[in-house]
């Protein structure tokens, strides 16, 4: 009886599919979507692809636009401007989704932080789409990375850069202030001790460099969450540029977890005069911009705010999505849009103090700091 069944059922496969092929097309004067059928014809009219609304800036208020974007109608057209070569589709069949579109779904989910899923039906395409799309926007706003981070070389540039730091508390000769924030993200398909932070939980350890403003200068969002700050900074080009000259007449401000070098000023561990508690004090408040940053980057892009949740990415696609809201934070700054008002949830991990050895230059510099400035 099974056999039967089962041979009853590829007979009527194989009806149906010999019906399918001597199915009649359309016939001349039929309306659309009609079909002139010969006796046992089964083909059906074909139905039509229902595309859902998509945002377009024109519709929408300049406030709703910051909020749901968190940058200005000018910052994200000025944006698109630059990468809608990498986003537009060179294959002009069927319906292309415009860049704009996949642009705006992806700076929505960077400000919400929200699941693929729920960012996709905001912006009128499917999460699998979103997925794409994302791949492609970051590729392209990687792209343009060095245009938005780069570290002032220029003399006049670095003149008003140190004026601006003295402002903040009269700490002279700053180039910018340094530390390193981590970004959560779900543990690796590989080597997960060496994402795991001192409080266990995985994350990128991203090294920033700032100016008094908050404008990133240099971004390093390679390494796992165990490294320390020190060890980051050896193997980054910053690192490299100060130690051969490139960069000179200045320093960075940092915290305990750095060495002090001649180009990098730290606390004093055991400040015993009025000139070194007068140092302590006033590095601490011209390096706090760094920390300020952080906090504006994690408020202003929730997908980076572990109280939000982590990148549920890959290491490598998370540093991408790291690089591409610093980018957005320093187009934001240029073009005057306010940070959110809400903070971001989770504290950044303060630096336990390791013994760095500070080389006999490094300390001759900050002596003579606080002797000649406090």
């Amino acid at each position: 009886m099974a056999s039967f069944v089962f041979e009853a059922l590829n007979m009527e496969t194989l009806l149906r599919r010999d019906q399918r092929a001597y199915a009649c097309p359309l016939i001349g004067d039929k309306k659309k979507g009609e079909l002139e059928r010969t006796p046992g014809a089964v083909r059906r009219a074909p139905r039509p692809r229902v595309f859902r609304p998509r945002t377009v800036l024109d519709d929408l208020p300049e406030d709703s636009i910051v909020r749901d974007y968190r940058l200005s109608t000018e910052a994200i057209l000025a944006l698109y401007e630059l990468i809608s070569p990498d986003l537009e589709r060179t294959n002009l069949r069927g319906r292309a989704v415009p860049g704009i579109v996949k642009l705006l779904c992806c700076l929505n989910y960077f400000s919400t932080g929200c699941f693929q899923g729920s960012v996709a039906r905001g912006g009128g395409v499917s999460q699998s789409s979103l997925s794409r799309y994302l791949g492609q926007v970051l590729k392209a706003i990687r792209k343009q990375m060095c245009r938005f981070i780069s570290f002032p070389k220029d003399h006049d540039d670095l003149h008003a850069l140190k004026q601006s730091f003295r402002e903040i508390a009269d700490f002279p000769n700053v180039l910018g202030a340094i530390g390193c924030t981590h970004i959560g993200i779900c543990a690796p398909g590989y080597s997960q001790e060496s994402y795991l932070n001192r409080k266990g939980w995985h994350s990128l350890s991203v090294q920033m460099v700032c100016d008094s403003k908050g404008q990133i200068t240099s971004l390093l969002a390679a390494f796992p969450g165990r490294y320390h700050n020190a060890f980051i900074l050896r193997q980054s080009g910053l690192f490299e540029a100060f130690e051969s000259g490139d960069i000179s007449d200045g320093w960075l401000v940092g915290d305990s977890g750095y060495p002090c070098l001649p180009w990098l000023m730290t606390p004093l561990a055991d400040a015993q005069n009025p000139s070194q508690v007068k140092y302590n004090e006033v590095l601490a408040k011209t390096r706090s911009v760094i920390k300020r940053t952080f906090g504006v980057i994690k408020s202003r892009f929730r997908c980076l705010d572990k109280s939000v949740g982590v990148l549920k990415y890959s290491p490598a696609k998370s540093a991408d999505i790291i690089v591409a809201c610093c980018v957005l934070h320093n187009i934001a700054l240029a073009h005057g849009v306010p940070p959110p008002t809400e903070p971001a949830g989770e504290g950044e991990l303060e630096q336990v103090d390791h013994d760095e050895v500070e080389t006999p230059e490094g300390t001759a510099v900050r002596d003579n700091v606080i002797i000649n400035y406090f």
